[in-house]
């Protein structure tokens, strides 16, 4: 599904009255019935019950004076609080003001703190709130009075309808600057926007409905948009039933190395991540002591023991075994549990200019880049990097906090300058290509922060691209195939404690949902849901 910026979304809103000759005035009237709807679902039987509406003066202000309305044809006693002078309104808006007046419909205007107090003293009591002070065209931080606005209406401690999205915030980002409302729920119009899957201020949203206020589909279909939305329907068209005639060569053979002493259950996870998302057949290449434990946990994986340090990590003197092994491979998973001392190092940066099949590279892989993340750049291979913040921190030479802040920015900067897929964990995973394409990841819960899971998710991805998955589909299925089994697994025992090879072995189930299900749009995270109206 595609993610519109606030710069696609207006020239959507452009298109769609130019090329397709619907109304600006139709859209709107569209948007305020879907508000106006909502309202009645998240509260029922509105008759009688004040419903204060705070407006802009601008086409989010317009969208709630329909709202205010349709509400007060439905009964309810809607009271419309206006920021900004009525002559300064844009056309939809002033004629949406008009309509009101002849309707009996109350718009108060809200030039001054002094009036914002009044509209306070009577908003509280109310049933619902309504916000459309702030549209996608807005750009934080908030100041004067429409600040004051918003802490006003969190601090009403009142149900929250927000209009396309929540005063404040950002479409694009998913910063916090400023004063933001709190919603408990918000309708988006056309599609889905950036910033509303990424955090921080994804979780300001509430509960998320996109409603499609009569774009032509033509329309949704043409617009282009470099972000996209992981959905179960996405991942359904990117998978196929397997044929009867299948054998374990027709899903290929995946090669991982990973693992030292004191860290085999990272290569074991990595491994039952890849058997379990499907791969014919995996070879773990690890250090010879560390096969014992590795075989015991996971029969099904072949076992390749490499000479080891005296640290118990594979070293530099590994580097021609492996090569030697990769014919007949499909793919070469680098990092799980391999250990940091300065051998292994060396040997993954080695190997990179070496390799001819595609590379995941994850965990210790990436701590082995961080001085020289340039050797990327030698690669003759297509190479998948799955870092945490802190993992591609360390690549730019940021803290993972900086990283959180420009998730999307920095998996696509990096991704373009090193020529490199970006898989960047976390809650809505992005996924960066070096084509410029952003994908965002719809599943996971809180539950899948624990050790483990990366290295579950590096054996899935590495699955899908042995089994002839394009690199970019593989990144996109896996992560997307990853947190489904999480969420399976947290609605089993709920979001707290369950483990990573609890994940792994609920990935058939989560390709099986997947292959069963016909195209869907609704989404659950957390609190965060996207469903169509």
């Amino acid at each position: 599904m595609k993610l519109l910026t606030a710069v696609e979304m207006a020239a959507m809103d452009r298109q769609a009255t130019e090329h397709f000759s619907i109304p600006a005035l139709t859209l709107m009237e569209n948007a305020g019935r879907a508000v106006a709807e909502a309202a009645v679902e998240m509260l029922g039987d509105l008759r009688g019950r004040k419903v204060p509406i705070f407006c802009g003066k601008g086409n989010n202000g317009g969208d709630g004076l329909v709202a205010g309305r349709r509400l007060l044809r439905m009964g309810a006693e809607p009271a419309v609080f206006l920021f900004g002078s009525f002559q300064d309104l844009k056309p939809g808006p002033r004629a949406n003001l008009d309509m009101a007046g002849r309707c009996g419909l109350r718009v108060t205007a809200v030039p001054d703190k002094a009036a914002l107090e009044a509209a306070g003293a009577e908003a509280r009591g109310s049933a619902l709130v309504i916000d459309a002070l702030l549209g996608t065209g807005f750009s934080p931080p908030v100041r004067g009075i429409l600040a004051d606005a918003i802490s006003l209406i969190n601090g009403l401690g009142l149900p929250v309808l927000a209009v396309d999205i929540p005063s404040g915030l950002s479409a694009d980002t998913g910063l916090l600057s400023g004063a933001a409302v709190s919603a408990s729920r918000t309708v988006t119009f056309g599609l889905p926007k950036v910033g509303q899957f990424l955090y921080p201020a994804a979780e300001k949203y509430g509960t998320l409905y996109l409603s499609h206020i009569g774009f032509p589909r033509a329309l949704e279909e043409k617009m282009p948009a470099s972000h996209h939305l992981v959905t179960a329907g996405d991942v359904s068209r990117l998978l196929s039933p397997r044929s009867p005639s299948s054998h374990k060569g027709t899903f290929g053979h995946a090669l991982l190395l990973a693992g030292s002493r004191g860290l085999a259950g990272a290569s074991i996870l990595a491994a039952r991540g890849a058997l379990r998302a499907g791969a014919g057949l995996v070879t773990v290449a690890l250090p010879e002591s560390q096969a014992p434990p590795v075989l015991d946990s996971l029969p099904e994986a072949m076992i390749l023991s490499l000479p080891e340090t005296g640290r118990g990590a594979s070293g530099e003197r590994t580097l021609e075994m492996i090569l030697a092994a990769l014919p007949g491979k499909n793919v070469l998973a680098v990092g799980p549990g391999l250990s940091s001392t300065p051998e292994t190092a060396r040997l993954v940066r080695d190997l990179i200019p070496r390799v001819r099949v595609p590379m995941v590279i994850d965990a210790d892989g990436l701590n082995a880049l961080a001085e020289s993340p340039s050797v990327l750049l030698e690669s003759k291979a297509e190479v998948i990097i799955t870092p945490h913040p802190g993992e591609l921190g360390r690549l730019l030479g940021l803290t993972a906090a900086e990283v959180q802040a420009r998730r999307v920015e920095l998996s696509r900067e990096f991704s373009k300058e090193y020529g490199v897929l970006v898989v960047l964990k976390g809650a809505h995973t992005v996924i960066a290509t070096p084509a410029g394409e952003v994908f965002v990841n719809s599943t996971g819960n809180p539950g899948m922060a624990a050790g483990g899971m990366g290295d579950v998710l590096t054996g899935i991805v590495a699955s899908f691209i042995a089994q002839g998955r394009s690199v970019p589909d593989a990144a996109v299925i896996g992560t997307f195939l990853h947190g489904r089994a999480g969420d399976l697994a947290a609605s089993r025992v709920g979001d707290w404690g369950y483990l990573a090879a609890e994940v792994a072995d609920l990935v058939p189930s989560a390709v099986r949902e997947a292959l069963a299900r016909e195209e869907h749009e609704e989404i659950n995270r957390q609190n965060l849901q996207l469903l169509r109206t």
